[in-house]
C-alpha cells in the first residue's frame, strides 16, 4: 500500500481574493457615501445658518430703524425673504418669511420668524 503524502497548501485560492475584493469594495463605497450625504448635510446646514444670520441683521435694523410700518423682499445665496412690519398702539410688530432651498429634500423650507417692539 503505498501512501500519498500530502500536500500542504501555501497562500489563498482565487475564491478567497475575490472574496477578500468584494468585502472590502463594499466597505469602501459605504465609506464613500457616508462622505457625500456628510457634506450635503454641512451645506444644507451652511444655508441654514446663513438665513438665521440674514433674520437677525434685518430684525435688529429694523427695531433700531424707528417705528415705521414698511415691507420689503430680497434674495441671496439661495435664501429669499420677505418682511412686512405693522403699527398697533405703540408697538412695531415684524413678520419675516424666509425660505431656504434644501437640496436633500428638494424642495424650499420656509420659516416665518415674529418679533414685537415698543415704539
Amino acid at each position: 500500500m503505498t501512501k500519498h503524502p500530502r500536500r500542504r497548501r501555501h497562500g489563498t485560492s482565487l475564491i478567497e481574493a475575490l472574496a477578500a475584493i468584494t468585502i472590502l469594495s463594499i466597505g469602501a463605497l459605504g465609506i464613500a457615501a457616508t462622505g457625500v450625504a456628510s457634506l450635503r448635510l454641512e451645506t444644507s446646514a451652511d444655508r441654514r445658518s446663513r438665513a438665521a444670520s440674514a433674520v437677525s441683521n434685518r430684525l435688529e435694523l429694523l427695531h433700531r430703524g424707528g417705528c415705521v410700518a414698511s415691507s420689503g423682499v430680497d434674495s441671496a445665496l439661495s435664501v429669499s425673504a420677505a418682511w412686512h412690519t405693522t403699527l398697533t398702539d405703540s408697538i412695531q410688530d415684524i413678520v419675516d418669511s424666509v425660505s431656504v432651498l434644501d437640496r436633500l429634500a428638494n424642495r424650499p423650507l420656509r420659516e416665518v420668524i415674529q418679533s414685537a417692539a415698543p415704539c
